[in-house]
């Protein structure tokens, strides 16, 4: 793997650092921000005068009486101003109102007007529609209608579009951006994770400009505006970890208060015994405005510092000690009001189980010109949660029977260590025993609401790109599940923190090819055997049917993103049988040195073939039938992915979008002129070129030879 010396962390979590916050509850108090009720009243009001002005179109001596129309949209009241166009006087005076669109909404012409209302009204207009004409529109009004129906879709759909978002704010006109504003100050001011991520993205994607640009870009004045914690919200009634009050001993002033130069300095404690009795009880007092944000990203600073300190020890063994030592540092200063912002559910963290820390492979970076450094870490947290409502799942006792039977005859093997690879180990262990391991040890262990959490700690390189692959990755999978075809890919999240630095979600349960073939010392075939059993049992069969879906999920992403890179360090393979492509950095326009070494359009290797049942086996068959399926359902979407990497090209100096025709060639990997006949002979010559291809068997015995990736 190349993706650095931190490896997942296991962190314990209570309650959620903001859960309770109500996003429609708080205003900004420094800057005015629109009502989403009010905003969606306004945007109905918008499409009732629209629609009312294509009825005068129809009746001309309705027409004549009353006048043409004018729409004013106001934020602070979301009301819609009737002018005549008489009276000049009133029009040509400036409203002293904040607006996010002062410019009247004026369509073109009669027939677009008519198209956008129908389309408006329409239950397909969603939030990526949403996305697409506010980069695409020039109508003023179009623009600001859009920016104050962003207030209408759920939080979760937005938030997949936040770095849309916030690249148009940084990136493009004035226009964009004052529509945008307001929606950004509002989410700001109700939920400290979406500030946080706010604030690391805008830091990354003005990194782009120019030094002298970027000191004074709009970007650049948002986040300062998001770190001062002058958007902070009204109280709430949000649970924290543990009450003072509850506590059996206390840490001296001195001790609990003094600023600490080590890992965590900054960081504020809410409990030091780990009987905690009272996590849901909760408290009266909230953070104060400079303490709002501060223990969040001082814990996240202090990851970020440990990763960076790690690069510059020689050794993975120095590497591996080091870190243990400063995560033991860093529980000095838990529990804490942080959280993993990996993870899904609402949490605090308890604790880091620091001797489970581990450092990840780093293979050398093909462009870099310093030598190979080890910048990845994973470790976990004990954390504690309250959202533990699940269904009960009924099991009948026949099928109990018949699974223990062949879990017990078919135990995955474990992994031996390795020195030169200390993560293989702990990345093979079943997540299932890990867990019970620790909490077994854990003070919180006890805790009904415990979890263990792990994430990716990586410093030194820029996640932006996989960050790209993370959205188009997740938009395909959406598609490919509302089409019901039954491709299986695994996008993990990815954090950016800076233009250098960042999370990444672990796969966990999964282990490389590259490990697999170093630990078993056996074909991919024979592995499969080994951990699932004889061709006819039901665990070999499902794991197959696993492999095929996903190795026909990931050949699609692999031919359509140009995903470079492909050796077997970067893939992985889980206990299930799924492969996952991991370490998106040569995406698109970009390839290892920009030799465009690697010309198939997918890595399928004799090894995949074989584990498929060879080329003429059915599951072969079903491959390439999965194929044909993936790419007719893509590219019937196909401006969802588009929209996706063409609004991050704006103002991006990625190396993915080095190449002026990166858009173009996207669009034309997508083939719409095809016929369906025609696209299943392309991907019989895709996979055909691919099975062939000697620059794949090339690369991989030069990565052996250089990095010694098997």
């Amino acid at each position: 793997s190349s993706r650095g010396p931190f490896s997942p962390t296991l962190l314990r979590t209570a309650s959620n650092p903001h859960s309770g916050f109500d996003p429609y509850r708080f205003l900004c108090s420094a800057v005015p921000v629109i009502d989403p009720e009010v905003a969606l009243k306004a945007c109905q009001e918008v499409l009732l005068k629209v629609k009312l002005q294509d009825d005068q179109r129809q009746h001309p001596a309705d027409v004549a009486e009353r006048g043409a129309v004018t729409q004013l949209i106001s934020p602070d009241a979301g009301s819609i101003k009737e002018e005549d166009e008489e009276d000049t006087d009133t029009l040509s005076q400036p409203d002293p109102r904040p607006s996010a669109r002062p410019e009247p909404f004026s369509p073109p012409s009669s027939s677009k007007q008519s198209w956008l209302l129908r389309l408006f009204e329409s239950k397909l207009f969603d939030v990526s529609m949403a996305i697409s004409y506010l980069y695409k529109s020039k109508e003023p009004g179009v623009q600001a209608y859009i920016g104050n129906r962003l207030f209408s879709f759920l939080d979760s759909e937005v938030d997949f579009y936040l770095p849309q978002l916030l690249n148009m704010y940084v990136h493009m006109d004035t226009e964009v951006g004052d529509a945008i504003r307001p929606y950004l100050i509002h989410r700001c001011s109700a939920s400290i994770t979406f500030s946080l991520l706010s604030a690391w993205l805008l830091g990354a994607y003005s990194s782009d400009m120019h030094i002298s640009t970027q000191r004074h870009s709009r970007g650049t004045k948002l986040r300062k505006l998001i770190l001062s914690d002058e958007l902070n919200p009204a109280p709430s009634d949000s649970p924290v970890f543990v009450s003072p009050s509850r506590r059996t001993h206390q840490r001296s002033k001195s001790d609990a208060t003094m600023a600490s130069n080590g890992p965590g300095a900054g960081l504020r404690r809410t409990g030091s015994n780990p009987k905690v009795e009272a996590v849901h009880e909760e408290v009266s007092q909230r953070f104060s405005r400079p303490e709002r944000l501060r223990p969040q990203r001082e814990f996240i600073k202090s990851l970020l510092c440990i990763g960076k300190r790690l690069a510059t020890l020689p050794t993975k063994e120095q590497k591996t000690q080091r870190l243990i030592s400063e995560l033991s540092l860093l529980n000095h200063k838990l529990p804490a009001r942080v959280w993993l912002p990996t993870a899904e559910h609402q949490h605090h963290v308890c604790r880091v189980p620091h001797t489970q820390a581990v450092v990840l492979n780093s293979k050398d970076k093909m462009e870099a010109q310093t030598s190979s450094s080890d910048n990845i870490s994973q470790f976990s947290v004990d954390s504690i949660t309250s959202l533990e409502s699940k269904e009960p799942v009924f099991i009948a006792a026949g099928d109990i029977r018949r699974r223990l039977s062949e879990n017990l005859a078919h135990t995955p093997t474990a992994f031996r260590r390795d020195p030169e690879d200390p993560s293989a180990v702990a990345l093979k262990e079943p997540w299932e025993e890990k867990v019970r391991r620790i909490r077994e040890a854990s003070p919180y262990g006890h805790l009904h609401t415990w979890r263990l959490l792990s994430v990716i700690v990586k410093c030194g390189d820029d996640l932006r790109q996989e960050l790209l692959a993370y959205q188009v990755l997740r938009q395909l999978q959406s598609i490919w599940q509302q089409e019901r075809v039954p491709l299986w890919i695994k996008p993990y999240k990815i954090l950016v923190m800076s233009s250098d630095s960042g999370m990444i979600e672990p796969v966990l349960n999964a282990v490389s090819l590259h490990q697999v073939r170093k630990q078993s010392q056996l074909s991919l075939l024979d592995y499969f055997l080994q951990e699932h059993g004889s061709f006819t049992t039901e665990a070999f069969l499902t794991a197959q049917r696993n492999f095929v879906q996903s190795c026909a999920g990931y050949s699609l992403i692999c031919y359509l993103l140009q995903v470079k890179d492909r050796h077997n360090g970067n893939i992985l393979l889980d206990s299930e049988g799924h492969i996952i492509h991991i370490d998106f950095g040569f995406i698109l326009s970009s390839s290892p040195r920009n030799l465009g070494f690697e010309t198939s359009a997918f890595k399928l290797t004799s090894e995949f073939v074989d584990v498929m049942g060879g080329l003429n086996g059915d599951m072969f068959n079903y491959y390439k039938m999965l194929m044909l399926q993936g790419l007719i359902a893509a590219r019937k979407h196909m401006e969802k992915v588009l929209q996706i990497v063409e609004i991050m090209q704006q103002g991006s100096h990625l190396p993915c979008f080095h190449g002026s025709s990166t858009i173009r060639s996207l669009k034309d990997r997508f083939h719409m002129s095809l016929t369906e006949e025609q696209l299943q002979l392309l991907v019989e010559q895709l996979v055909d070129g691919s099975v062939r291809s000697i620059t794949t068997k090339l690369y991989d015995s030069f990565q052996y030879v250089t990095n010694g990736i098997m």
